[in-house]
């Protein structure tokens, strides 16, 4: 037996007052009638010799009422055949190796907890590790066994949490452990015999960032970094050609001045050429395509562009990705460009954010946590006091609510019976 609101059992004490009321109420006396009192004498008889309960019928049914709607609202719940002896406590992979995870699994094994996986399935710790489950859904599952406790060891990361959010069971207990700080390479590029450029991230359970470093040139052509690396690889080549009218050509000056700004900067060989309109054919074999001109763009065109194409607004991004086929990426300048907005916008690495290739991140290296006070929902929900009984235990409310109606009909019917 168990309660998944026990502060309401302080609602016991309510028994006191049918019980005070019925102690000091007196039995009303029986009438007589009598044609005269000229012959009755005044009685020195005590007529109460001590408190005495009356009515002790109506004094039981309001006690088993008061008790009925105290065992109501604390949710009262039985263990079900058996789930008393099924406990859990269900790890995430890579805290079974944790010192702060030993001497806690080495106490709830002693109790007959059961040691489980934090993934599908809920397969044993010594198991080979299977798919990741999002906390949600596992909290969702873990109310469908039959389970008396679970307790669940999480690093609570970011990514796990997707979808609704809900509330915690009353028979789960969830314990967040404080990820550690990790670094991790990306790219490295090598920029000359004996150094390379390096772009590592480093994640924590605040935030992810990145930055780039150089250094020495490995002779095995791999840069390690703790327990990771990547291969070394020659830089990439990016080719634009940019075609336009003479009335943009201020515009054309600022974005060759920007882009060899941004060539000094990386490790990537940018390059650039002018086109007139007449050779278009020529100009689609590369990479990107800059179209400075009030012209519509011809058919034919490479699938990458960039089209300057001046808004009436001040205000919104300087590069706007705009909407194409699939396949297709078409970026639009919605500006008319000069040195104040080259400088204000950051012109050289928007560039660089549309026309390098960017090196993926591998989800597992994301150590940003989800804050505990976000992690479970406070509503209460549709279902009543009850939703979150978990399955393996009998919920007795609606026996409860069925009795409680019961005996308080029961008790105003006695009670007008007997004019109380």
């Amino acid at each position: 037996m168990m309660f998944a609101h026990p502060i309401w059992l302080w609602g016991l004490t309510g028994l006191l007052i049918p019980i005070g009321i019925h102690l000091l109420s007196r039995k009303e006396g029986k009438v007589v009638r009598m044609g005269s009192i000229r012959y009755l004498e005044d009685s020195t008889t005590k007529q109460f010799k001590s408190l005495r309960l009356n009515e002790v019928l109506l004094l039981a049914l309001r006690c088993l009422a008061i008790a009925l709607l105290v065992f109501l609202l604390s949710g009262l719940q039985f263990n079900a055949s058996g789930s008393h002896q099924k406990k859990w406590l269900v790890v995430e992979a890579g805290l079974e190796n944790d010192a702060r995870f030993s001497s806690l699994s080495d106490s709830l094994k002693k109790e007959g907890y059961e040691l489980k996986q934090l993934a599908k399935g809920f397969p044993s710790l010594d198991s080979a590790t299977t798919e990741r489950l999002n906390y949600w859904s596992a909290v969702d599952l873990l109310k469908r066994k039959s389970l008396q406790q679970a307790v669940v060891l999480s690093y609570n990361y970011l990514s796990g949490f997707k979808g609704k959010r809900i509330t915690l069971p009353a028979n789960i207990r969830w314990v967040t452990v404080t990820p550690e700080p990790t670094e991790f390479p990306l790219q490295a590029i090598r920029l000359a015999s004996d150094s390379v450029s390096i772009r590592k991230g480093v994640s924590t359970p605040r935030e992810t960032h990145f930055e780039t470093v150089k250094a020495i040139a490995s002779p095995s052509g791999y840069f390690h970094l703790g327990n990771d690396s990547v291969h070394i690889n020659a830089p990439d080549t990016v080719s634009l050609a940019i075609v336009g009218y003479d009335e943009f050509g201020y515009d054309q000056m600022i974005l060759t001045a920007s882009l060899e700004a941004l060539k000094e900067s990386i490790p990537t060989y940018i390059q650039w050429q002018k086109y007139k309109l007449k050779d278009i054919p020529e100009a689609s074999k590369a990479d990107w395509l800059v179209w400075l001109s009030p012209e519509k763009l011809p058919e034919g065109t490479p699938f990458r562009q960039i089209i300057l194409k001046p808004e009436t607004g001040e205000h919104g991004p300087l590069l706007s990705r705009q909407p194409g086929k699939a396949g297709s990426e078409t970026w639009i300048i919605t500006k008319r460009l000069n040195e104040e907005i080259a400088l204000q916008e950051k012109l050289p690495w928007q560039l660089a954010n549309v026309i390098l290739t960017k090196p993926e991140t591998d989800p597992k290296f994301d150590r940003r946590t989800q804050p505990e006070t976000s992690q479970w929902s406070t509503e209460t929900t549709t279902d009543g006091l009850w939703a979150g009984a978990p399955a393996g235990q009998h919920n007795p409310s609606p026996l409860l609510a069925f009795a409680f109606m019961a005996v308080l009909l029961t008790e105003r019917l006695v009670a007008f019976k007997r004019n109380q």
